[in-house]
């Protein structure tokens, strides 16, 4: 399907080569992450035993990046970055009853605390997506405050492991708390050539 979108040029048919892989790991980094963001550590299996001894399911998040622990350690900033901005946005959403928006949100949280093996997470995140595609408003107030918890749970491991260092939300109070030098960096992907 996406071959329709594409320039025929710009398509390529068969197996994903080494150097499109590569390509497509430094976009997500370039697209999602800031620099100073991307951990290098001595072990690259060591990400990967200090999250199984934290509770996630690496071998299921192994299944999902191929093996590739460098792929995972990226998705694994991507999700660590993206922390502050979610939160105040479920939050945001639960307060102001936009539960369309909300479903929405958490069906990526779900996602992506899925792919890295954040499975208590990725537990709640599904019952309170399923909670509010069916109007369950019980089940979203009961268990919101749970899944924000999750949430920031796996956030602030991943952070730790990574060696990443950051503010974050806090549950009792609707104050977000940010460095003062901290603006998003926004970068342009632009393939080569143009």
């Amino acid at each position: 399907m996406l071959m329709v979108y594409l320039p025929a040029d710009k398509v390529t048919k068969g197996k994903v080569t080494t150097e499109v892989r590569e390509t497509a790991s430094i976009r997500v980094e370039a697209v999602s992450a800031q620099p100073e963001e991307v951990p290098q550590t001595s072990g690259s299996s060591d990400i990967v035993a200090e999250l199984a001894t934290a509770g996630f399911d690496t071998e299921k998040a192994m299944v999902f990046t191929h093996k590739d622990v460098d792929f995972y350690r990226t998705i694994l900033t991507v999700f660590a970055s993206e922390y502050d901005e979610r939160y105040a946005k479920l939050s945001e959403y639960y307060r102001d009853k936009r539960w369309k928006d909300y479903s929405i949100l958490i069906h990526a949280i779900k996602s992506n605390a899925t792919t890295i093996g954040a499975m208590k997470l990725a537990e709640v995140a599904l019952l309170m997506e399923q909670a509010t595609k069916n109007e369950d408003m019980d089940t979203v107030n009961r268990e919101h405050e749970n899944a924000l918890a999750q949430y920031t749970d796996a956030a602030l491991t991943v952070k730790k492991v990574l060696g990443i260092s950051g503010f974050f939300a806090s549950g009792d109070s609707d104050i977000m708390e940010f460095a003062p030098n901290q603006e998003p960096e926004i970068f342009e992907f632009t393939p080569e050539g143009k």
